[in-house]
């Protein structure tokens, strides 16, 4: 129910394996300051973002971030 909030929210659909992920993991710490967000963290800074429609923040490190262009992966 959080990941289908989650879309409604943002407008989008996540990829299925990406949905796995969160509801299996809601996030995670890696290595080397590696983080994916969880449900809230993308809710949170996805407020503060100025991508184009269809992207979204799942993650970040140092020195980058981890985006998903649903419009391409909802292509398949």
């Amino acid at each position: 129910q959080e990941i289908n909030s989650l879309e409604k929210m943002l407008g989008v659909t996540l990829p299925n394996d990406y949905k796995e992920f969160l509801f299996n993991h809601n996030g995670m710490e890696m290595f080397n300051g590696i983080e994916l967000l969880s449900t809230e963290g993308i809710i949170e800074f996805n407020e503060v973002q100025d991508f184009p429609k269809g992207y979204v923040l799942i993650g970040y490190h140092y020195d980058g971030r981890y985006v998903i262009d649903t419009n391409k992966s909802n292509k398949g």
